[in-house]
C-alpha cells in the first residue's frame, strides 16, 4: 500500500513518539488530535516506511525504532510517501480489508477536512481509479462541491471559530443541495455528528454538524453526560453548533436559500429522544418566538410568526 502526498508541514519526527499526543500541535484541527494516528497502520503492516524529500526517510520498527532508508525515486513531485507492505501472515486478507475500505470513501470523507482537498485512489488488477475532489465555489463562499469521478455533490457549509481551554479550531454545519434545492441528508445517508470524519452518533437532524467533540476510543459514540467533564464539554460544543445553525439562517436569507425547501428540513417539531435534534429545535423555537423574520412569504420576502402563518 503506497500513500503519496504533498504538505508544507514537517511533523515526521513525531511519528515514533509514544505517550505524547500525536504531532504535539496546539491546534486541534490536526487529524492526529482525535486519535486517527499513525500507529493504526500497524494493524496491516509490521514495518511502515516513510520517504520524505526533506532528507528524513526511514523504516519504523517496533513502534519507536527508526532505521534510516535511502531516498526513493518514486517520490517524484510529492513531498512524502508512505509504503506499507502488508503483513506476511495473510497478505490477501489485508489487501481486501484496505481495498474494501478505500471503495467505501464517499462525499463525506473529505467534507470537513482542512488540509485535504483531493484523493486519488488506484487499485491494481483492472479496478477503475477513484478520484475525490472538494472545490469551493468562487461566487458563493459557502458552497462546496465534492466530486467522486463523474458524480458531484453540492453542500453549503457555515463555520465559525471555536476556542476552549486547550484548543483553537472551528465548528461547522453543512446543508445538502441537489439541483440548487436544499435537500434532506437522509436521501444520501443517515445524518450523524462529525469529528473530521463521521461518527456513530446519528441524529434525525437533516443538517451535518462538525466539531471537536471528545469521542469514545472507537469514535462510535460521543458522551453527553452532564455529570462528566467530557459530557459537559461536548454539550457546550453542541450548543455552539446550534447557535451557528441559527446564524446560518440569516446567511441563507442573504444568498436566497431561506425558502420553503429549507423549512422542510428544519427542526420544527420537538424530539426529546434525540438530544442533538432537540438542542437545535430549542434554539430555533426561541428565535421564531422572538419575531425574527425567517418565515418565507408569497412575495419572495420573509416575515415573522406574528405576521405570518406556518402551514
Amino acid at each position: 500500500l503506497f500513500f503519496f502526498f504533498s504538505s508544507r508541514r514537517r511533523h515526521t519526527r513525531y511519528i515514533s513518539v509514544t505517550g505524547v499526543q500525536t504531532c504535539a500541535l496546539p491546534i486541534s484541527n490536526q487529524i492526529g488530535k482525535f486519535g486517527i494516528g499513525f500507529k493504526s497502520v500497524f494493524s496491516i503492516t509490521d514495518f511502515p516506511y516513510l520517504y520524505s524529500n526533506n532528507g528524513h526517510s526511514f523504516k519504523l520498527r517496533d513502534y519507536i525504532v527508526l532505521e534510516e532508508q535511502e531516498h526513493s525515486s518514486l517520490l517524484k513531485n510529492f513531498t512524502t510517501m508512505f509504503y506499507l507492505p502488508f503483513k506476511k501472515d495473510n497478505q490477501n486478507k489485508y489487501y481486501e480489508i484496505v481495498k474494501t475500505g478505500l471503495e467505501k470513501l464517499n462525499a463525506f470523507s473529505i467534507l470537513f477536512l482542512e488540509q485535504i482537498t483531493r484523493i486519488d485512489i488506484k487499485i491494481p488488477i483492472g479496478q477503475p481509479p477513484i478520484t475525490i475532489i472538494r472545490d469551493n465555489d468562487t461566487e458563493n463562499r459557502f458552497k462546496h462541491t465534492v466530486s467522486i469521478n463523474e458524480v458531484s455533490y453540492e453542500f453549503l457549509i457555515f463555520s465559525k471559530p471555536f476556542k476552549s481551554k486547550d484548543q483553537e479550531t472551528s465548528i461547522k454545519i453543512a446543508y445538502f443541495i441537489k439541483d440548487n434545492i436544499i435537500t434532506p441528508f437522509s436521501s444520501l445517508t443517515k445524518p450523524a455528528l462529525f469529528v473530521h470524519f463521521i461518527t456513530g452518533e446519528t441524529t434525525d437532524l437533516e443538517i451535518l454538524p462538525h466539531g471537536p467533540f471528545g469521542t469514545t476510543p472507537s469514535r462510535e459514540k460521543i458522551p453527553f453526560d452532564p455529570k462528566s467533564d467530557r459530557g459537559i464539554e461536548n454539550l457546550d460544543i453542541l450548543n455552539d453548533l446550534a447557535s451557528l445553525f441559527i446564524e446560518s439562517l440569516n446567511k441563507m436569507k442573504d444568498i436566497n436559500y431561506l425558502n420553503v425547501d429549507l423549512w422542510k428540513i428544519l427542526p420544527i417539531q420537538e424530539n426529546p429522544n434525540d438530544i442533538i435534534y432537540n438542542l437545535f429545535y430549542q434554539q430555533f423555537l426561541e428565535v421564531i418566538k422572538s419575531d425574527a423574520e425567517l418565515i418565507p412569504s408569497n412575495n419572495h420576502s420573509h416575515t415573522n410568526i406574528t405576521n405570518g402563518i406556518l402551514s
